[in-house]
């Protein structure tokens, strides 16, 4: 991959942690391979361990990296999320079309307040 999309983002998890207000230790950082979050990763390990069944995606690439961890997550038996509006892709009818893919295949495609809301509820 590195050949065909150069080093990518340089900003490591210190960067986003203060957007999300995440609490300490509230995320653990897990590398992408490839275009999905399972590729040669422990991540369903950890999420196995961790008690957890779904999955909250977003990134770049809605229609290629976000949608292979999205059909990844549901071969697995792990319910994906798609974050409509936490996604971008090369053009917005890319975006578009992977959003359309993955409703029709393996997430439920949500927005960011819906994220918020739901999470919040698990806070109270």
């Amino acid at each position: 991959m590195l050949e065909m999309w150069g080093a990518g983002p340089t900003q490591g998890v210190e960067g986003l942690v203060p957007g999300l207000r995440l609490p300490e230790g509230g995320f653990r950082e897990v590398r992408k391979r490839s275009y999905s979050v399972f590729f040669a990763s422990d991540f369903e390990v950890l999420l196995r361990r961790l008690g957890k069944s779904s999955l909250i995606v977003s990134g770049v690439y809605t229609s290629i990296g976000c949608a292979a961890s999205a059909m990844d997550a549901f071969m697995r038996d792990i319910k994906a999320f798609a974050v409509a509006d936490a996604m971008a892709d090369f053009t917005p009818e890319d975006h578009g079309e992977g959003l359309r893919r993955m409703a029709r295949t393996c997430a439920r495609i949500v927005g960011t307040g819906d994220v918020l809301a739901a999470l919040g509820a698990f806070g109270k």
